[in-house]
């Protein structure tokens, strides 16, 4: 399959699910906002967009197995829920 162009986080999740066989995935610290900034550049990130459109193409893969604690990637995803994690 290729590659995930999304983030390094999400590339990660694509392996854990791939490779490892995980589940559920719950992304942390990959908001994907620039108000958030980057990991690498300090201030405000001016190209979430580009990573973005890479969650966006890969919905379809992910499905219900990948949630984020935060950013925009939690409005995209959905956050972890009890029963989410429980189902």
């Amino acid at each position: 399959a290729p590659r995930w162009d999304g983030s390094s986080a999400l590339y990660a999740a694509q392996i854990a699910m791939k490779q490892l066989k995980a589940r559920k995935i719950i992304l942390c610290g990959a908001p994907l906002d620039s108000e958030a900034g980057h990991i690498a550049i300090p201030g405000a990130w001016g190209d979430p967009e580009r990573y973005r459109a890479g969650v966006v193409a890969a919905l379809p893969e992910i499905g219900d197995k990948i949630r984020s604690m935060g950013g925009w990637t939690a409005e995209t995803l959905g956050q972890p829920t009890r029963d989410w994690l429980n189902g």
